[in-house]
């Protein structure tokens, strides 16, 4: 048991370290703070779709193993893949003797789908001793005395015979503003959690079409990602990224913001922000100023432009004065900071808002060289 244990918690740590490097670069090169945080949604969901992710943690104990069989019925091509669906199954207290696939349109599948009560395909027949077969009954349903997996997405609906679960998204955007980024890569994000993406549309604000879309959805900024109301039928992760969403009539918008972004409103582009480095030109042992950029880059803030300010100089001198610093090397952002409404509290604790404003000053956190005051 306490191999199994070590093994798991090394299999963990493992899986970790890849999501935490995805993550890093995510935020490094794409400075898409909100694009993060849906893969790591992502990420959670399917661990709880699908336990086998994480097969480490299923230890092995004496418990009895009965014998089951899985029948698969499919014929949908752009349906859900059901192989880790089988793979839930297999680290049950099971072991399977016998796996078949039918598809729907046979006559032996249509029995099935009739005594099963089955409304969409790709589905599976676990049969076997339900009462003493440890299936997670939130993903498993329990019919006629079998597990019966009939929560596919995409599936197709056998009552109308339509393919439902896929997922179109619309970026509108303005082409003028070169600073502006794209919010592309939340496809890619959509598409590490499973989510079926039909099409992704770009649509330039100032056509007729994105004028239509900013009045329809009541736009605001631009970019902005319309998202087809399909993805409600994602169950392991519409309730979790559902709060990044805000719903339309026949789109969700997604509301966060992703930054540099232009406002529609004052024309204005948002998020732009300047860093001003005070620094100690001969202090040589003191740590490289450029870390404060890199750091808060990793937090999705666009650096604008950057210059350093010594303390020696009437400027310097000034900055002293008016932000009552106390050591340096450190940076002073412009007021565009304050647009960066999600990293505000996680900000103030190593600075502080000077107005709008803002100042590094928890210089220990760096673990690094500096001078004090």
């Amino acid at each position: 048991m306490a191999d199994n244990i070590e093994k798991a918690g090394k299999e963990i740590v493992k899986e970790e370290k890849i999501v935490e490097r995805k993550l890093k670069k995510w935020a490094n090169n794409e400075n898409i703070l909100l694009v993060v945080i849906i893969i790591l949604i992502a990420y959670l969901a399917l661990i709880i779709m699908f336990p086998n992710v994480l097969s480490a943690f299923k230890f092995k104990t004496n418990e009895k193993v009965y014998s089951v069989e899985i029948i698969k019925i499919t014929g949908c091509e752009k349906c859900m893949e059901l192989t880790p669906v089988v793979s839930t199954i297999q680290e049950a207290n099971v072991k399977i003797k016998n796996e078949k696939e039918v598809s729907y349109k046979a006559d032996e599948a249509k029995k099935l789908i009739d005594k099963y009560s089955i409304k969409k395909i790709p589905a599976v027949i676990v049969l076997g001793k339900t009462e003493k077969i440890k299936l997670d009954e939130n993903i498993f349903s329990i019919i006629n005395k079998a597990f019966v997996f009939d929560k596919a997405v995409p599936y197709l609906d056998l009552k109308t015979n339509e393919l439902k679960g896929i997922v179109g998204l619309i970026e509108v955007y303005d082409s003028n503003c070169k600073e502006c980024s794209s919010l592309s890569k939340i496809q890619a994000a959509f598409d590490n959690s499973g989510i079926k993406i039909k099409s992704y549309e770009k649509i330039e604000a100032g056509s007729e079409k994105g004028k239509e879309l900013i009045k329809e959805n009541t736009i605001e900024k631009l970019p902005s990602l319309l998202i087809g109301k399909e993805i409600e039928e994602y169950w392991w992760v519409f309730n979790s990224i559902e709060q990044l969403l805000d719903k339309k009539e026949n789109d969700y918008l997604f509301k966060e913001d992703a930054f540099p972004y232009k406002e529609i409103k004052t024309g204005k582009i948002k998020g732009k922000v300047i860093f001003t480095y005070l620094v100690n030109n001969s202090c040589l042992d003191c740590y490289n100023v450029s870390m404060l950029k890199e750091a808060f880059a990793n937090l999705g803030v666009y650096v604008a432009s950057e210059r350093k300010v010594d303390i020696s100089t009437e400027e310097g001198i000034g900055l002293i004065k008016s932000y009552n610093i106390t050591a340096i090397p450190t940076a002073i952002l412009s007021d565009e900071i304050s647009d960066y409404l999600q990293i505000k509290q996680t900000l103030e604790q190593v600075g502080t808002y000077e107005g709008k404003k803002y100042v590094f000053r928890k210089l220990d956190a760096l673990n690094a060289n500096y001078q004090k005051l």
